[in-house]
């Protein structure tokens, strides 16, 4: 007789949440392009065949700051990593400029370069256009286009080259306790050390609300539904045996289907299994 144990289970990626730091940016993938200037490098700096800096462009929840490098027109400026409320740059002063990330990978905002002015991360106050600049939350890889002055567009993945994050960047942690000051602020208001908070902060939700609320026979195999948040990345792993060490990867990486609930259905199952659902910060190693 076919049986199933179900696990529900947080994926801890091994990284020190700290402040702002060295660029998240892929080493061979860093290049956005624009026909004002040519090549952007936003990762590693070089100055006659020299490495000067590798304080390229970093990617959080919340924010991007750092550096893209052009040889025409010198530093652009994305952010300085620390906004003003906590959370995101106000883009209202020349103090806290930068651009913003929503979380769901849209980027708005602004960046700046002494010899051209802002660049514009904005797009008509619509995010979802097809052309709006973003991220792809499963893999890192930057697309769409930001606009500045006499650089003109700025592709910001292309046929020739692309632009991809390979982690996601923690940010501010002013209370070191291993989880963003935006986060915190964004869910509890302040800047606290609520217990229980880094299970919270990973599963991106109340840990006790990331329960399965389906789990029932479907065709051959078995459909699972659980309460999901759409600024994570889900797995679905099993093993035939909890005695083995480790989990295979059964589905994913893969995004929740509305911004509260996700379904899957398995069809690959052994006569005896066990599944858990796993879940990592976006564009992070599984």
């Amino acid at each position: 007789m076919r049986w199933l144990g179900l696990c529900l289970g947080f994926g801890v990626l091994g990284m020190a949440i700290t402040g702002p730091a060295q660029t998240t940016i892929d080493e061979t993938n860093k290049w956005a392009w624009s026909s004002g200037t040519g090549w952007i490098n936003c990762r590693t700096i070089v100055t006659n065949g020299s490495v000067v800096s590798t304080n390229g462009v970093s990617v959080s929840q919340y924010i991007l700051w750092g550096y893209m490098y052009s040889p025409t027109v010198g530093w652009i400026d994305v952010g300085r990593g620390h906004p003003t409320n906590g959370m995101r740059y106000s883009n209202a002063s020349a103090t806290d400029y930068g651009v913003n990330h929503d979380g769901l990978g849209h980027l708005t905002g602004y960046a700046w370069n002494e010899s051209v002015g802002w660049i514009n991360f904005e797009w008509t106050n619509n995010p979802d256009a097809t052309k709006a600049p973003k991220i792809n939350l499963k893999n890192g890889v930057f697309y769409g286009y930001a606009w500045g002055g006499s650089l003109g567009w700025i592709n910001l993945s292309n046929t020739s080259a692309r632009l991809q994050s390979v982690t996601m960047a923690p940010g501010d942690d002013s209370n070191s306790n291993n989880v963003p000051n935006g986060w915190e602020i964004e869910t509890f208001g302040v800047v606290t050390n609520f217990d229980g908070i880094y299970d919270y902060y990973i599963a991106g939700m109340d840990p006790d609300d990331f329960d399965l609320t389906d789990f029932s026979p479907s065709g051959s195999g078995f459909k699972l539904i659980w309460n999901s948040t759409k600024t994570r990345i889900y797995y679905i792993e099993w093993k035939t045996n909890l005695m083995e060490s480790g989990w295979a990867n059964v589905l994913g990486p893969y995004l929740s289907d509305t911004p509260s609930s996700s379904t899957r259905v398995l069809t690959n199952v052994a006569a005896q299994v066990f599944y858990r659902i796993r879940t990592t910060l976006p564009f992070s190693p599984p």
